[in-house]
C-alpha cells in the first residue's frame, strides 16, 4: 500500500471491526443520515432576470446608415451603378472608404440597408449581417457585454458574437478597447 491508502490503513488500526459485503438490495439504507437538514440551510429563492431591449427598426438603421458620412457614400456607390465599387478605389484612399471599396463583392442593400455578405464556419452557408453605422455601435458593444442579456463575456465571445448579428469596419479593435 502506498500513500493515502497506507495512511487511511494506519488510521483505522484502531478500531476493532469487521467488514462483510452487502448486495444493493438487501441493503437498507438509513433514511435519516440522509435526510437534508432544511431548518440549518437557508432557503435561496431564485433569481432571474427579465430585459426587454428596444428593438433597433430597419427604419432606424437605414436612417443611421444614410446619416453617417462613410456609409452614405457606400450607399450612394451602390445605389447609382450596383456594380462593384472597385473602380472607384483611387477616389477611395482613406479608410474606412477604401475598406468598404476591397469589401464591395460583399456587400448588398436589402430593402435600402446596407449589408455584408460573411462566411463564419467553413460549413455555414453565407449570410448577410448589416452593416452598422458609428453612431450606433456604442450601442451594440452595451448591448452584448455590459447588459445582463449580455453577461459581460469577455473581449473574444463578445466579438464572436458581434460577428454573427452585424459588422462594421475594425470591429474587433471597438471590442478589445
Amino acid at each position: 500500500m502506498e500513500g493515502k491508502t497506507t495512511r487511511w490503513a494506519l488510521a483505522l488500526q484502531e478500531f476493532d471491526f469487521l467488514i462483510s459485503y452487502c448486495p444493493g438490495k438487501a441493503n437498507k439504507a438509513d433514511p435519516i443520515s440522509r435526510m437534508q437538514e432544511l431548518e440549518d440551510k437557508e432557503a435561496y429563492q431564485k433569481c432571474t432576470i427579465a430585459t426587454v431591449q428596444p428593438a433597433l427598426t430597419e427604419h432606424e438603421l437605414r436612417t443611421a446608415q444614410l446619416n453617417d458620412p462613410i456609409l452614405g457614400k457606400v450607399i450612394g456607390a451602390l445605389q447609382k451603378e450596383m456594380q462593384p465599387l472597385r473602380r472607384q478605389l483611387n477616389e477611395w484612399k482613406k479608410a474606412p472608404l477604401l475598406r468598404y471599396a476591397q469589401l464591395s463583392d460583399s456587400l448588398s442593400l436589402c430593402n435600402g440597408v446596407l449589408h455584408r455578405s460573411v462566411h463564419l464556419e467553413p460549413d455555414e452557408t453565407i449570410r448577410k449581417v448589416p452593416i452598422i453605422p458609428e453612431s450606433l455601435k456604442i450601442r451594440w458593444l452595451q448591448l452584448l457585454h455590459d447588459s445582463p442579456a449580455g453577461a459581460h463575456l469577455g473581449a473574444e465571445k463578445t466579438l464572436d458574437k458581434l460577428r454573427t448579428l452585424v459588422y462594421w469596419v475594425q470591429m474587433a479593435r471597438d471590442v478589445s478597447e
